[in-house]
């Protein structure tokens, strides 16, 4: 279902600050604004979020659809009820280089055959952030199968060259992002930045699989892409709503988005809300243009694939990395077709790369009790050798201190870098639930064993990266390259992609074969 958009002309060409974009909705919609205590409607379709932990404390109400999916997968009876040992994968931020590895570990995962079902068969959810949000996103909605789309894959890593009978996404792995020149300081500029950056997303990793959700149940399953998406895990792309500024801190808000549901836990300034897609007395629209399927004239909201993960990833590289802000407003439909703020509520939730809240994308499953969590990061970190040795992982630690601050979670996050494994396991606790976490973080001191694979099994590629890194400063080669370069040597993604794959088929696979494995003292 691809889409295309058109501009509001009367909105684009205004002033897009916040208080004026609020000033046009008053205008439209009148001064009204709704307390939803006096309003009938679904509770399962909307639901306030009054205390952080409150969801967990009633997973049945609040996850009911997630279970009857992961049940319906995994072919148990038991719908309504939750299954037994979730098993959860989370997927880092890291551009581009982010999207590759997590589509090698992905690979991985589905070669992985410990028993009568592949690992990947094993996951049930996948929690992803920026460049890995586009790997879930990509696997998520792939109208082929399993066995198809990992070998177009692996064979575009081998060879550089696509297989035959692999177009679209699946021709190859992605190197480059051509958005730099749009000019941003022009009337209308940032905007057309925001659509080219979402149909670039469409072109590089969704085909014709952008779904819209919440459509009826039947029109989704009509499509091919639908019927192979529901074999997969569960997927969580998450982004940041209302950040302050380009860095990152728990003092932003993350905010998750589902085929099912889009919101936030409570935040400083609101209460938290839950949206399910679809519901007739609920609008969440994106406000700055008007978006319509191709062939028609029909507007849509903002439960769109390809507008999820373009504001799970919104971070633009541009010489300096600026963040791209996605706009939207929840409304309430009246009996009489009026639409109103919600009483409480933010009246505009600004949705950005997820990296600026968690980059790991973690907070979703320690939410849900997940009982075992596989959290692979590769994002770039300490840029200094120095700081690198005696420093710790900073998107691992932001991590802990949200999971704290809103979960009351802890979990270790004080992992140095001499001597990692890139494999290590450790307990996680919180007020409801308890699991253990399994972290994947290849450095550049833990990537020997994949190097000297890469050289038996690819020697031309082996020497490609050698060389690349010979040349590139100490701190910013394989496999810690910058984040936001606009382009990439084809040699180094189908490494990162190689490198996930390898790590997958190995030590990750050992380490779920052990549930009961020995956490790494201090």
């Amino acid at each position: 279902m691809r889409q295309k958009h058109h501009s509001n002309t009367a909105v684009r060409h205004a002033a897009f600050h916040p208080a004026t974009l609020v000033a046009i909705a008053v205008l439209s919609n009148g001064c009204a604004s709704v307390n939803l205590a006096d309003r009938a409607y679904d509770a399962a379709s909307f639901q306030f979020v009054r205390q952080a932990n409150e969801r967990p404390l009633d997973p049945d109400r609040y996850f009911a659809h997630e279970y009857a999916y992961i049940n319906t997968r995994r072919g148990d009876a038991t719908i309504g009820s939750r299954p037994s040992h979730l098993l959860g994968l989370t997927m880092s931020g890291g551009g581009i280089r982010s999207a590759a590895f997590h589509q090698g570990l992905l690979a991985g995962l589905h070669s992985a055959r410990p028993q009568a079902r592949t690992l990947l068969e094993q996951v049930d959810y996948i929690s992803s952030v920026s460049g890995g949000s586009w790997a879930n996103g990509f696997y998520w909605s792939n109208g082929a199968d399993d066995d198809h789309v990992f070998h177009c894959l692996d064979a575009f890593a081998a060879t550089g060259t696509s297989a035959p009978g692999c177009t679209g996404p699946l021709a190859g792995l992605r190197d480059r992002q051509a958005l730099h020149w749009l000019p941003i300081n022009e009337d209308g500029k940032i905007e057309e930045r925001k659509l080219m950056w979402e149909e670039d997303i469409v072109e590089s990793y969704l085909g014709d699989c952008n779904f819209v959700f919440g459509e009826s149940e039947l029109s989704r399953l009509q499509s091919e892409c639908a019927r192979k998406s529901l074999r997969r895990p569960y997927p969580i792309f998450n982004s940041t709503h209302s950040a302050s500024g380009e860095a990152s801190s728990r003092e932003q808000f993350p905010f998750e988005s589902t085929p099912d549901h889009q919101g936030t836990l409570i935040d400083d300034e609101a209460p938290g809300f839950f949206l399910r897609s679809g519901d007739a007395r609920f609008l969440w629209q994106y406000i700055n243009w008007q978006r319509s399927i191709f062939g028609g004239e029909k507007d849509i909201p903002g439960s769109t694939l390809s507008l999820m993960l373009a504001h799970s990833s919104g971070v633009v590289g541009a010489g300096v990395p600026f963040l791209l802000q996605y706009d939207f407003r929840l409304r309430f439909r009246e009996d009489n077709g009026r639409q109103a703020a919600i009483e409480g509520l933010r009246p505009v939730y600004h949705l950005t790369d997820g990296g600026k809240s968690d980059n790991l994308g973690l907070l979703p499953l320690l939410e849900r009790g997940v009982e075992t969590i596989v959290v692979s990061q590769i994002g770039k970190e300490k840029r200094h050798a120095t700081a690198r040795a005696q420093g710790d992982f900073d998107d691992l630690i932001l991590a802990a201190r949200q999971a704290e601050k809103l979960l009351g979670c802890t979990f270790r996050s004080d992992w140095h870098r001499t001597g990692l494994a890139p494999v290590i396991s450790t307990g996680y606790r919180c007020p409801h639930a308890r699991g253990r976490l399994v972290l994947i973080r290849p450095t550049l001191e833990n990537v020997a064993a994949f190097m000297a694979r890469l050289q038996r099994s690819h020697p031309a590629l082996h020497e490609e990266v050698v060389t690349i890194d010979a040349d590139t400063d100490e701190d910013d080669r394989f496999p810690e390259t910058p984040t936001f370069r606009m382009h990439y040597p084809p040699a180094l993604i189908r490494a990162y992609y190689l490198l996930g794959r390898h790590l997958a088929e190995t030590a990750v696979a050992d380490a779920l074969r052990e549930p009961e494995m020995v956490t790494l003292k201090r």
